[in-house]
Formats: structure tokens, C-alpha cells, sequence
């Protein structure tokens, strides 16, 4: 490898293969990936030319125990003399195994310390380096400098035995679990004394002696310590000293940490299928025990914040969810003043103050001359840049941060005076186009929030990808109403969704069944009447016969009981830009039928649509129409599980605050 960069593998490419990946591109190596997913699935022969190979694949830990079947079948495909580095975590012990099973390749540990909100960055950016080698020989300590040399500097680098090496990744898990369960431990304490536990956690925020990355009850979406890493990494170690120890009271405390996190996990309903994979059903067995849910932040330290947004009504049947985000910030806020372009429907919490720039509603907008339009178009807009400018100024000692949602102009028109300020600002944009005044906006923004992978943002070095944000309480219906063969579409018409293909498929189904229902909510999107026309003169003979049915569009808090009285949610196109409804049918108990690929190894793989043609939708959807009901309250609640745990608004704002207000953000696993 002297001479020139060597050639980087990657097996796996979920955020921490990929986040690694996207940094070694970015610093000009040469990479390749392989994954189970397109398109990388073509690669699996390219990973045995690559001289260094990075292992990032799942290592569950089951009822059976510690699984890391998938690392050896990722060891198994590096090629002869090549470098296998697992940064999976793994038992300690494994790696020198695996070693010993491959001797004529060599095998390293060198564990991640990547948070997924935070990925690309700490990818980029980490705090330590540790390469961890299974023979301590002057060759593996030669691949060892090769390995450091690759990796991105960090101020603390390691080189240690292997065993070392997956101890220091199970200290760090373990620490966090640890903290995370203590805290709680500490608030029902402060609790039951008639203590105001905001005062005892301004406390030890201020103490230099407690690190605050973990320090509160609520992680993430609620109480106890959840996650994919935290739960199935301290039930492999308990395994694991339980086996190495005879230390009673060593087993007792690690058991009885974790059947207190498991109690504060069912308690709030939390990670509960994660719960079931990693201890069994009977975890779950028995009524959960009754814990409060405290209505705390988990953002360290004050925020006061301006948000700055286009729309701030609960009825908009397109921006009325952010009006719950507003209230969701609020909770993490001492102070939130709302900047938008005309008042709405719902009310809001007492810490937040709502600024409008004075447009009225649609249904008051007069109509004027096309030149007539154009003038008071432009004296509309001045006119609103100037109250924005009054706004931001006038409250700039009651806010630090700023949140600008979607709307670039915003940014156009006070970022140079918020960078004066000293304010940080955030940008959430998640479409995949831009214009001049988007690159311009975002080049004023300190860090950029997206939701799509194929956001314009994605690929910028600011950006931070956060969840979809859904609010799960509010798709929470008591009793579903839908019969099994109902079927539903809701969003805005525009031919990027694909529908023609979808009511395609509906006819070639409805030759053989009579029997379904599909509603579509929504109303055409700007210049997309042309093809709603389309849409319904192709369809005719569906509506005739009353399979199909345009109801127009729906207030956003109406939507609950839409999706409540449906089973079935088809979502075929937009693999571009926010698609919200997807995810809210899936918290809302939907069956979905889907081509994004975000759900790809989420849905059952019989109702994801790999080709967004007539066939294979048609195909899906029979699929979807013939589960058992066994079948489907098994689906039901697995997507239900995996929005609450993976796109729940009260773990994504959060996020959203730590990754605003410090470089990189401290969210946790």
C-alpha cells in the first residue's frame, strides 16, 4: 500500500457504515461498499480486492445469546492477506477467535463511538481512535499505524489487544446504560421528597465531575435507557460476567439494572419489540408496572429559541403537523417566539409568542390584473421582509438559537444579521431540488436538517439527518375501524407520487376482486391539475363501480381517523422529499404498501415494491389484501413499534436542539 492510498471496503451500510464510507470518499479514498441493498448488493466479489475492510453489520443478542454469525460471514468475504477491521460491536474474546478461524487474513477491533443523530459528524470528527490487534506482532503492529493513518485524526488514539479494545466499547455502553438508570433511580427519589427536579438537574449540568451526555431521566423517546445498542449490548455483557465471574454480587447488579430499565421501558411502552427480540415474549408478559412520565427536557442546558416557519395551523392539511413540533419545542424551551406568514387554528403553549407578517388567509386574498398581481406581489413581499427584520431584532435578547423551516427566504433575509448576533441557526430542508436562493440559504445556516436521504442538503458537510418526527400519541386511535380490504392514499396529488401507476395496478386487480376499497385524500399540488384530471378521466370506471374514491383534502388534525378507518396505506412514488403520511400510517396501524426505501427491511418484504411499475404494485398489494389477521396485527405492530422508537417527535426534537446548539450535537445512542 505504500505509495498511494489503499483501496477501503465497507461491509454494511447502515448509518455507521455508511456515515464511515461517505467520510473516507469525502478525504479521497478510493471505497467500496457492499450491502444486502441496491445498489450495493453487485459489489460482494469487489470487497476481496480491497486492502483494508470495514465490518459495521448488525450483532444481536437473542434469548440463544450473543449472535455475531454476520461478522463471520462479512471475515469470510475479505480477500487472502487483506485487513478485516469489525467495528461491530462484539463480546470480548470474539475477534481473536474469528482470527484464529481466518489465519490468512488479518483480523482488528476497532470499535465506533457514533450517535445516529449525530453520524456524519462524529464519522468525521471522533473523540478516539482505538485499533485493537488479535496478535501482538510486529506485522499486526505495522497494520495497526496503517490503520490509524486512514482514519480521521482524533485527540485520543489507542493501540491495545483486541480484548481491550471490546472492553472499551462495552465500558462506554455500559456507562451510558448505567447513568441513564441512575438518573432515573434519582428522580423518583427527588419525587417522592416533593423536589423540583429541574433545580437538581440545573445542578449537575453545572457539575465538571458528571458528564451530562446521559444525565436525565428521559432518553430519547422516554424513560429508561432504549435503543438497538443499549439494550442487547448490557444483556450480552451480563451474559458474559455472569460466565467469566463467580461475583454474586457483580451478577445481582447487573441483573437488577437491568430489570429496572426493563420496568421503565414497558412502563412508557418504549422499545418494547426490541425488549421481546433481545429477552423473549415472556419479558412482556404480566401488566407493566406503573411509572410516572415525567414532562422534562432532555436538551442540556436553557434553550430560547425563533422559529421561523411558513405556517403555524393545527388544520393545514399540509403544514398543520409543525404546530405540534411548536409544542413539542416549547417543552424543551424556557421561551420560543414563532415567526410566520399568517395566524391559524390551535392554541399554544404559555412560553411561546406567534408573530405574524400579516398575510391573510387564502380565503380573503382578493384577485388583481396579472401586472396589477405582480405589484402588490413584490410590496407584499417587501412588506413582510421588513416586519421579519423588525421581529428578529426587535426579541433578539430573548431567543439564542434560530430554527428556519423550509423556507429559504428567511434565511436570505436575516441570516447575515443573526451571524452578527451571534445566533445559531438551523435549516430544515428536505427537498431534493434547489435553487440559487436555497444553496445561498444554506450556506447561512450552521447546521442543516433533512429527513430524505435524497434532500439537496444531504450532501452538504453541515448537514445532520434527523427522523421523520411523528407524533405517535396523536396516531394512537383506541379502536381501528377499518375492514380488511380498505385501502388509503393520503398527501398532496402530484405526479411524483405516482398514482397512476397505483390506480393501474387497482384495475388490473379489480379483473379478479371486487371486493377492496381505496380512498384517495389530497388535493393537486401546484400545477399538477393537469394530471388529477388524468388521474380521475383513467379512473372512471373504478370510481363507476365505487372502488376508488377522490375525498379531497383533510384538515391535519383530522387525519387520525382517517388512517383509523383504513388497513391498507399505498405509497408508490416520492422516494424524494418528506413523506410524512407514510410514516404517520405506519405509527397510525396501517398495513403499508411501499417503495421507499427507508422501509425497505422494515415492511414485510411481500408488501415493498422493489420496481414502481403496474406488476409489481399490483403484486404488493394482493399481497397486502391476503395476510392472515394473524399476519397483520404482527405487521401492524411492528411498524407501529419502529416509528416510536425510530421517528418519534419527542426523541427528534431533542436531537434537533443539541446537534443546533453545539457543533456536531451530544445526542446519545
Amino acid at each position: 500500500m505504500k505509495g498511494q492510498k489503499p483501496l477501503i471496503g465497507f461491509i454494511g451500510q447502515g448509518f455507521i457504515g455508511k456515515n464511515y464510507a461517505d467520510d473516507f470518499e469525502r478525504r479521497g479514498y478510493r471505497v467500496v461498499r457492499y450491502s444486502l441493498e441496491e445498489p450495493y448488493i453487485a459489489n460482494k466479489d469487489k470487497i476481496r480486492d480491497c486492502d483494508i475492510v470495514f465490518i459495521a453489520v448488525p450483532t444481536p443478542t437473542t434469548p440463544k445469546g450473543f449472535d455475531f454469525s454476520i461478522v463471520r460471514a462479512g471475515i469470510e468475504l475479505v480477500g487472502k492477506d487483506k485487513t478485516a477491521v469489525i467495528k461491530s460491536t462484539i463480546v470480548p474474546g470474539t475477534a481473536r477467535r474469528l482470527q484464529k478461524e481466518y489465519p490468512d487474513r488479518t483480523v482488528i477491533y476497532s470499535p465506533e463511538f457514533l450517535s445516529e443523530a449525530t453520524a456524519a459528524h462524529d464519522a468525521a470528527h471522533p473523540f478516539s481512535n482505538v485499533v485493537g490487534l488479535t496478535d501482538d506482532s510486529p506485522r499486526q503492529r505495522e497494520i495497526a499505524e496503517e490503520i490509524h493513518a486512514v482514519l480521521p485524526s482524533a485527540p485520543f488514539s489507542l493501540t491495545c489487544s483486541s480484548t481491550e479494545a471490546e472492553i472499551i466499547k462495552y465500558t462506554h455502553n455500559g456507562s451510558g446504560y448505567t447513568q441513564v438508570v441512575f438518573f432515573n433511580l434519582m428522580y423518583d427519589f427527588a419525587s417522592a421528597h416533593g423536589c423540583d427536579w429541574n433545580l437538581v438537574q440545573k445542578a449537575m449540568e453545572a457539575d465538571p465531575m458528571i458528564s451530562n451526555r446521559y444525565a436525565r431521566p428521559v432518553h430519547k423517546s422516554g424513560r429508561g435507557a432504549g435503543g438497538h445498542c443499549f439494550i442487547k449490548d448490557v444483556a450480552a455483557l451480563r451474559a458474559e460476567y455472569e460466565q467469566k465471574l463467580p461475583d454474586e454480587h457483580g451478577i445481582a447488579v447487573l441483573k437488577a439494572m437491568e430489570e429496572k430499565n426493563i420496568d421503565l421501558l414497558r412502563s412508557t411502552g418504549k422499545d418494547l419489540d426490541i425488549l421481546e427480540d433481545v429477552y423473549g415474549t415472556d419479558v412482556l408478559a404480566g401488566a407493566a408496572p406503573s411509572v410516572e412520565v415525567p414532562e422534562l427536557s432532555s436538551v442540556y442546558s436553557p434553550v430560547r429559541l425563533l422559529i421561523a416557519t411558513e405556517a403555524l395551523d393545527r388544520a393545514d392539511p399540509l403544514l398543520g403537523f409543525f404546530h405540534r413540533w411548536v409544542e413539542e419545542f416549547a417543552r424543551h424551551a424556557s421561551r420560543v417566539h414563532v415567526v410566520c406568514l399568517g395566524r391559524g387554528e390551535g392554541e399554544l403553549p404559555a412560553n411561546v409568542s406567534e408573530h405574524s407578517l400579516g398575510k391573510p388567509h387564502k380565503s380573503t386574498a382578493g384577485s388583481h390584473g396579472t401586472e396589477a398581481a405582480r405589484g402588490i406581489h413584490l410590496i407584499k413581499r417587501l412588506r413582510y421582509g421588513i416586519r421579519f427584520i423588525h421581529y428578529a431584532w426587535k426579541y433578539r435578547h430573548e431567543y439564542d438559537d434560530v430554527l428556519v423551516h423550509l423556507n429559504p427566504e428567511y434565511l436570505l433575509i436575516g441570516g447575515l444579521l443573526w451571524r452578527l448576533l451571534g445566533k445559531r441557526v438551523g435549516f430544515w430542508y428536505n427537498d431534493a431540488r434547489a435553487s440559487l436562493r436555497t444553496r445561498v440559504a444554506a450556506s447561512l445556516a450552521d447546521v442543516l436538517f433533512y429527513s430524505s436521504p435524497d434532500s439537496y442538503v444531504s450532501q452538504l458537510p453541515h448537514a445532520r439527518k434527523i427522523p421523520m418526527g411523528v407524533d405517535v400519541d396523536m396516531y394512537d386511535v383506541a379502536e381501528r375501524k377499518a375492514g380488511p380490504d380498505s385501502m388509503l392514499f393520503l398527501g398532496r396529488i402530484t405526479a411524483e407520487k405516482r398514482l397512476d401507476t397505483t390506480l393501474a395496478a387497482l384495475g388490473r386487480i379489480a379483473k379478479n376482486n371486487s371486493r377492496f376499497s381505496f380512498d384517495i385524500y389530497g388535493a393537486s399540488g401546484s400545477g399538477d391539475d393537469k394530471y388529477l384530471k388524468e388521474l380521475r378521466k383513467n379512473s372512471a370506471e373504478l370510481e363507476k363501480r365505487g372502488l376508488v374514491t377522490f375525498r379531497g383534502s383533510v384538515p391535519h388534525d383530522k387525519t387520525p381517523d382517517v388512517y383509523a378507518k383504513h388497513d391498507i396505506f399505498v405509497h408508490i412514488g416520492s422516494r424524494r422529499g418528506f413523506n410524512k403520511t407514510l410514516f404517520e400510517a405506519c405509527g397510525a396501524g396501517c398495513i403499508v404498501v411501499t417503495a421507499d426505501p427507508i422501509l425497505r427491511w422494515v415492511v414485510d418484504e411481500r408488501l415493498f415494491v422493489p420496481k414502481s411499475d403496474e406488476k409489481s404494485v399490483s403484486e404488493a398489494i394482493t399481497a397486502a389484501l391476503a395476510l392472515s389477521p394473524e399476519e397483520r396485527e404482527r405487521e401492524r405492530g411492528k411498524l407501529i413499534a419502529y416509528v416510536r422508537r425510530e421517528h418519534a417527535l419527542s426523541s427528534v426534537v431533542p436531537a434537533m436542539l443539541e446537534m443546533l446548539r453545539r457543533k456536531g450535537g451530544q445526542t446519545g445512542k
